[in-house]
């Protein structure tokens, strides 16, 4: 009864946030997705959908597939793929391939883990004489506390995006910071509630976004 209370003031709170924070625009993201463990392996598949007041309702939609390898106890490897439909501020909708590539170190002090992920992206429309595909490397790192007999586990993290070059100079364009908990409603179900405030860097007028989201992992 305690986690269905606490489960429902997530999402109250998720959607009350938004008047006390200063930012350009505000968006909500909310995802649900499924996860296998396999000894070393894990795979998952994620549809999430994003709403924003810079686009009318629904900005983009998006159903993502990865995998990860456990190298050892400390360090992993992924790979992904999304396929995204994303609507620019002239209500015009357009399809998004991007392709992901990470490497994450981390390590367990008592009851903090934190962790560092370098993450390559690369991301295209594919239409002949179109000028959307772009690639970054992110680099984020994480600090995330595990209370003892409970079901919440919060956690802070940073990221900086660094545009790799192509016709343009290289450059970081944008930094992300995120304050979270993930809730275990019991071994199979986990939700996350989240809170994120991203902005441009190396712009003269930056937009400055905040972001609040609500994620459900169902573990087959």
């Amino acid at each position: 009864m305690k986690k269905m209370i606490a489960f429902a003031g997530m999402i109250l709170f998720l959607f009350g946030v938004r008047p006390v924070v200063a930012a350009d625009n505000y968006g909500v993201w909310t995802s649900a997705g499924i996860r296998k463990d396999f000894h070393k392996w894990k795979f998952e598949l994620n549809e999430e959908f994003r709403f924003s007041d810079e686009t009318p309702s629904l900005g983009r939609y998006f159903t993502e597939i990865g995998a990860g390898y456990d190298v050892s106890d400390w360090f992993s490897l992924g790979a992904g793929y999304r396929f995204a439909r994303d609507r620019d501020k002239n209500n015009d909708w357009r399809t998004l391939h991007r392709f992901i590539i990470d490497a994450e170190a981390s390590k367990d002090v008592k009851r903090m883990e934190f962790s560092y992920r370098v993450r390559f992206t690369n991301e295209d429309d594919f239409i002949a004489g179109g000028n959307d595909a772009s690639s970054f490397l992110r680099q984020k790192v994480k600090a995330e506390y595990h209370i003892r007999n409970s079901a919440w586990d919060p956690y802070f993290s940073g990221e900086i995006y660094y545009q790799l070059p192509d016709e343009k100079a290289g450059k970081f364009n944008k930094a992300r910071y995120t304050l979270g908990t993930k809730f275990s409603l019991n071994k199979r179900s986990q939700f996350g509630l989240f809170f994120r405030l991203q902005h441009g860097i190396n712009v003269s007028k930056p937009d400055r976004d905040f972001i609040t989201g609500l994620a459900y992992t169902y573990r087959l």
